[in-house]
């Protein structure tokens, strides 16, 4: 073969070498650079996801404490509810010992009150004993309690001891004109005024004082220029309200 065919056979060989190893190499040069993307691009994600991580972590740890928070502020709450409803408790323990014990102390009132009208006509029989039957009994004219029959109480009333002899129950008198005697029924059947002064002693005593014992009238008017009139009846009795 010939010399200088072998050289150009030889450095074509070699070209062709240097050019396998200058792809090669630069076919590995793509390969590590590519990986080199890839790599950076997973460690970015696995940064973010670890970012992610901490603060999911964050969150959860903040939740976790405001649960712990919100808890405690219930379990306060019930604690002063509990407290607060056992203190109503004793309140309502305490009232209802006093509503019992004033309902018995009410109760003791109406037993006493009971006993009180049971004895009031005792007392006003007591009263009645020292009361007098009558103006016949007295010798000054004044006011006395008078103990008329079937009247449960002394009737005040004034006796006259100086007119005529004495010995006369004032029924009516009147004084002046400040008191009307324009009254109804029934005051007219029960009285009213006062024995020293304008007075009605009342129909019901009338009819029951001369019912009971022989009565006369006396009846003496005063004019307004001084002059007297002067009634007198021998008998005098009032009938019931019936008749």
């Amino acid at each position: 073969m010939d010399t200088s065919l072998c050289l150009r056979l030889l450095l074509l060989l070699t070209i062709s070498e240097i050019l396998i190893v200058i792809e090669c190499s630069q076919d590995v040069q793509v390969e590590v650079t590519n990986c080199g993307v890839g790599f950076e691009l997973i460690q970015h994600r696995f940064d973010t996801l670890q970012y992610k991580f901490l603060e999911l972590s964050v969150n959860v740890m903040e939740f976790s404490e405001a649960v712990q928070n919100k808890q405690r502020s219930i379990e306060e709450q019930i604690f002063r509810l509990e407290t607060s409803v056992a203190a109503n408790l004793a309140l309502v323990t305490n009232y209802s010992r006093q509503v019992l014990e004033l309902q018995t102390i009410c109760s003791n009132h109406d037993h006493i009150r009971n006993e009180l009208r049971k004895l009031q006509p005792k007392k006003s029989a007591l009263e009645k004993l020292d009361s007098p039957n009558s103006c016949t009994e007295g010798s000054d004219s004044g006011e006395i309690s008078l103990d008329i029959l079937n009247i449960s109480y002394p009737v005040d009333v004034f006796c006259d001891m100086t007119t005529f002899g004495g010995r006369w129950l004032v029924v009516q008198q009147r004084v002046e004109n400040t008191v009307s005697f324009n009254r109804n029924w029934t005051e007219y059947r029960d009285g009213f005024g006062q024995p020293t002064n304008n007075f009605w002693i009342g129909l019901e005593k009338l009819y029951q004082l001369t019912t009971h014992d022989s009565y006369e009238l006396f009846v003496e008017l005063q004019f307004a220029n001084g002059s007297l009139g002067i009634v007198h009846y021998s008998e005098f009795r009032v009938g019931s309200e019936d008749e």
